[in-house]
């Protein structure tokens, strides 16, 4: 049960790093439009 939680975790750590991934991604494009 105990490294079920923790693949669990690992998994919502990574969907959080690629979402911020996501959204720099995202500013930078605006960013390069703009300038």
């Amino acid at each position: 049960m105990e490294n079920y939680s923790i693949l669990l975790w690992q998994l919502f750590n990574i969907a959080g790093i690629l979402l911020i991934v996501y959204l720099v991604v995202l500013l930078v494009k605006k960013f390069r439009k703009s300038a």
